[in-house]
Formats: C-alpha cells, sequence, structure tokens
C-alpha cells in the first residue's frame, strides 16, 4: 500500500495527469472503500466516520434553521 501511494505520487507530481488519466492508471480509486482506505493509511483518519459526522451536524444545524420563524415577520407588515 506504501509502495503503491509513493507512484501514485510521483505519477501527479511529475505526471499531471488528468482525473481521468489518473483513474484509468490506478482503477482501486474508482471504489469508495479503496479512496477511504487509502486516506486511512496515509493520515489515520476514519474518514467515513467523520464525513458521516460532519454532514450529520450540518443537517442538525439546516433543519435548526427551517423551523425558526423569519426575522423579517409577516410580508404584509412590509
Amino acid at each position: 500500500m506504501h509502495i503503491t501511494f509513493g507512484l501514485r505520487r510521483q505519477d501527479i507530481v511529475q505526471g499531471h495527469p488528468q482525473v481521468k488519466e489518473f483513474l484509468e492508471s490506478w482503477p482501486a480509486l474508482r471504489l469508495e472503500s479503496q479512496v477511504f482506505a487509502k486516506f486511512h493509511c496515509i493520515t489515520n483518519v476514519n474518514l467515513h466516520n467523520r464525513l458521516i459526522h460532519t454532514t450529520t451536524g450540518v443537517l442538525v444545524q439546516a433543519e435548526g434553521l427551517t423551523d425558526r420563524q423569519d426575522c423579517a415577520g409577516d410580508p404584509k407588515d412590509l
């Protein structure tokens, strides 16, 4: 896994490939599970759990915004 990371990094830094070309060279990175595994290997962060936690917080905040009344009041009063 560490060897392929070095090769992918070299491919990006030296070759400047387009995304399509990069994914043709490294097809495993089309799989969500592989992206999560590679991210965890590099950063020691569980990306799936981080995304779930972050998006849940955003959804809760958005839900709170829709529950509040309009600050401007009744449009007929304007």
